[in-house]
């Protein structure tokens, strides 16, 4: 399996040896931004590697579906450029579902208590969210506020969400980073120490 250097310098790392990261749509460059002691790639294309080591691994999977994943067993989950590729509702077996709020009730499912999941997407109303053919879920900034806090309420009654991230810091960048400075301090100082949840979202302006 191919690795290559995350796009964007993170200023957290995973502590435990036995962490799990999951890289969502991670192709044939996975990510592992935290330094996770193990990295999944998780893909509907099957990009498995025959030299992939012991610390790797990949799986085959439709975002649409359940992951397999036991309840809090993910130390961190990241996507980069996928959740727009993920539908908000769709008919199977004459039964209409919410794909991205079952994706996002997934992943706070299978997070470790303190776990973290990062994304980075193109956003309204920059046209990056919109030109691609495949770009099919549409992201503003008040997206996010639906899985966070007292705002995931909203999806609690008939969308079967059961999202209570706790965001951390969301901001717009151009291009791929980094960091300044400031940001470096806010993200420690805000993820270290705590229990909860976390959901740390970047919008992309391209």
């Amino acid at each position: 399996m191919l690795f290559r250097s995350w796009q964007v310098d993170v200023p957290y790392f995973h502590k435990e040896t036995d962490s799990i990261h999951v890289d969502l749509g991670g192709g044939s460059a996975p990510r592992n931004p935290f330094q996770a002691g193990k990295l999944i790639c998780a893909d509907i294309k099957d990009w498995r590697d025959p030299t992939q080591t012991q610390n790797s691994e990949f799986l085959k999977i439709d975002l649409r579906n359940r992951l397999p994943f036991d309840d809090c067993s993910i130390s961190s989950f990241s996507a980069f450029d996928v959740v727009e590729h993920v539908p908000r509702v769709e008919l199977v077996d004459g039964l209409q579902t919410y794909p991205f709020i079952q994706l996002m009730s997934e992943i706070f499912r299978c997070l470790k208590p303190g776990g973290i999941f990062i994304a980075l997407t193109p956003a309204f109303p920059h046209a990056a969210a919109f030109e691609h053919p495949t770009h099919i879920n549409i992201i503003s900034e008040g997206t996010i506020q639906y899985f966070v806090g007292v705002g995931s309420q909203a999806l609690e009654n008939g969308y079967e969400s059961n999202c209570r991230f706790e965001l951390v810091l969301q901001q717009w960048q151009r291009g791929a980073g980094p960091f300044e400075s400031q940001e470096h301090l806010l993200f420690r100082k805000l993820i270290e120490g705590d229990s909860k949840t976390i959901l740390y979202a970047r919008l992309r302006i391209f």
